[in-house]
């Protein structure tokens, strides 16, 4: 299993391959998303930003004190690692979720 480890902020936080747990509080948070804005990411981040879900978002995501990390302060060199990581730990549980959650058959 492979962690990325980040220095954001002055604080080190990292990411392994999501647990169970952490799926099914993504599902929850992602679940409250409208289906129209859940197909493209640009929309989902969006969403995520106006109803003060992305800090949530990256709780669940990072392990360490994140508390301690102002999440909207994150310089997009940084979230774009977190998310290109996030995608190659656990992209074929992101392929089945984005399926689930437009209405299609997970396969």
């Amino acid at each position: 299993m492979t962690k990325q480890v980040y220095k954001i902020q002055s604080k080190e936080v990292y990411q392994e391959e999501l647990t169970i747990g952490q799926d099914i509080q993504l599902i929850k948070i992602f679940s409250s998303i409208p289906q129209e804005e859940i197909e493209h990411v640009p929309k989902v981040i969006n969403y995520l930003v106006e109803n003060d879900l992305l800090a949530e978002v990256m709780q669940v995501i990072l392990k360490g004190d994140i508390s301690k990390i102002k999440v909207l302060d994150i310089k997009n060199s940084e979230f774009e690692a977190i998310y290109t990581d996030f995608l190659e730990l656990n992209g074929g549980l992101v392929q089945k979720l984005t399926k689930l959650f437009a209405g299609e058959e997970a396969k």
